[in-house]
């Protein structure tokens, strides 16, 4: 059983664009501080004094700087596809052009504009089949594209839904979208079908530091592991006890003691992994 030959470029993996400018409000502070006292050297002495109406201007002008800087960020974020959202997204998929379907979110919505110029093409590249297929329906989470004999295509369809069974609704229209003549090949003979789900619980007892807030670091820690699962669930992602605990270890915890699942849960390319009941509890001391 083989795949076609398509890889789509991975936007998280771009190294970080030099125009969006590391800013952090102390060293805006510091500048505009050393600035003042290097123009004014008899006023320096009263900037050791918090309470000196000159701090708290330097301080209130630092801040604007802060924001001024952040919203510069912001705009040039606004124009790159890895980092555009809502309707600055829209705007960009109008230079395709593509609109936004409805229920799509903006990670789904931005893997369709990735994949818009494969859809120039009838469905015979794995890339314009995934791109036709997404087209359906803005619900479609994951597609993933296998060939199993020569001329046989079957398309999996994984749903943006937490947890159920996939539409066999959405399937047939997968199906026949994709089976209409302007799209597949007519040498291809081409089967929606639907993700394999394979579900999963995660049991974890967790050790924090002396004076920690446990009450605080279970919810951090919980939703810490949701953001982990989330962006494992697509096809073909395994689902690794180091990765459960590593997002599990956020500041203030000390130990993750993982109890379930007790072994890595590996997926073949058509299955995807749904995280179940999520049991997180303070670890109690012997």
């Amino acid at each position: 059983m083989s795949a076609f030959p398509f890889s789509k470029l991975d936007l998280q993996k771009l190294g970080a664009p030099t125009a969006i400018d590391e800013i952090a409000f102390d060293a805006i502070l510091l500048e505009i501080t050393d600035k003042f006292k290097a123009d004014n050297p008899d006023l320096s002495a009263a900037l050791d004094f918090e309470s000196d109406p000159i701090t708290a201007l330097l301080q209130a002008w630092a801040y604007r700087e802060y924001l001024f800087r952040a919203y510069i960020n912001n705009s040039l974020k606004a124009g790159m596809l890895a980092f555009s959202t809502g309707t600055n997204l829209d705007h960009l998929a109008a230079l395709v052009p593509l609109q936004r379907l409805d229920g799509e979110t903006d990670d789904d919505f931005r893997q369709r504009i990735q994949l818009a110029p494969e859809g120039f093409s009838t469905a015979g590249p794995v890339g314009a089949y995934e791109f036709h297929a997404r087209s359906v329906s803005g619900t479609i989470h994951d597609i993933y594209v296998e060939t199993p004999t020569p001329g046989v295509v079957h398309v999996y369809v994984m749903e943006d839904i937490a947890a159920a069974p996939i539409s066999t609704e959405l399937i047939q229209d997968v199906g026949a979208t994709l089976n209409q003549d302007e799209i597949r090949p007519l040498t291809d003979q081409v089967q929606a079908l639907p993700a394999e789900l394979i579900d999963y619980n995660i049991t974890a007892d967790l050790t924090f530091g002396a004076g920690q807030d446990g009450a605080a670091l279970l919810l951090s820690a919980e939703a810490s592991l949701r953001t982990y699962t989330q962006s494992r669930r697509k096809f073909g992602q395994d689902i690794s006890r180091s990765g459960l605990i590593a997002a599990l270890h956020v500041g203030g915890v000390e130990n993750v003691d993982l109890t379930a699942p007790a072994t890595d849960v590996t997926l073949t390319p058509t299955q995807v992994a749904l995280a179940g009941t999520l049991t997180i509890t303070e670890a109690v001391n012997a």
